[in-house]
């Protein structure tokens, strides 16, 4: 059950009907376009389909393709996220540390009264971002039932405001980073289906021309695009007689 289940999700993730480098893949299906639009009376003699709307189409997904947002962006941007998240964390652990050092000012014998404060629940709260949110929430909590005294020993209310306004960053860090966490595999679908797209047009004119020019090597040799699939890097030629 659970092989069938992995062959499921893997066979419903979209992937490159191409192997190798996208960069590579776009430059040469320019190539092949302007080859294509110079010879387009062939190409529309040979398949009626193949017409200056054709060409139009291809051109419009080969932009499309090459102005998605790459795989390496979408990484850089999450990993942007991730060490906004981690920033605000640091901010929120500073203001623990201030509220701690005044709460044991203002009740250093009150053992109880301190852990109020997180003493014993602040390292647990560290551990994830989740615990944090709610552990500012029951310190700024914990500051307005203790707000006087706290006042009175030196603490301000603009410092008690900040821990809330601290909470609320933290939170929408973290929002915002997991939506575009969710939202990754999303991006990089729609950029495998652009780049299929201009793909699948470049394919498809190669077949044609390997039809058409049959007899007439050196024309034809000009539309090919060559893979190399395996484990070695793959390399992509183009050979324009």
């Amino acid at each position: 059950m659970v092989s069938l289940r992995l062959y499921s999700i893997m066979n419903s993730e979209e992937t490159r009907s191409y192997h190798g480098n996208d960069a590579v893949m776009l430059e040469t299906a320019h190539t092949l376009h302007k080859l294509m639009t110079e010879n387009l009376i062939d190409f529309t003699a040979f398949d009626s389909q193949l017409n200056a709307a054709f060409a139009a189409n291809w051109l419009s997904s080969i932009k499309a393709a090459g102005s998605v947002v790459r795989d390496s962006q979408i990484k850089d941007i999450l990993a942007q996220k991730t060490m906004e998240v981690h920033a605000q964390m640091a901010l929120c652990i500073l203001k623990y540390n201030e509220v701690k050092y005044f709460a044991t000012k203002v009740f250093p014998q009150n053992k109880t009264i301190q852990a109020e404060f997180g003493r014993g629940t602040f390292n647990i709260a560290r551990s994830a971002r989740s615990r944090m949110i709610v552990f500012m929430d029951t310190l700024h909590k914990t500051c307005l039932k203790y707000q006087a005294p706290l006042l009175a020993g030196g603490y301000t209310q603009t410092q008690i405001d900040e821990i809330l306004t601290l909470r609320v960053a933290l939170q929408d860090a973290n929002t915002t980073k997991e939506n575009y966490a969710k939202g990754r595999p999303v991006l990089t679908q729609a950029r495998i289906e652009t780049l299929n797209t201009a793909y699948q047009a470049m394919r498809t004119v190669i077949d044609a021309a390997k039809v058409m020019y049959y007899h007439d090597y050196a024309r034809r040799n000009q539309f090919t695009f060559y893979e190399k699939r395996h484990k070695k890097q793959l390399r992509f030629a183009l050979k324009v007689v």
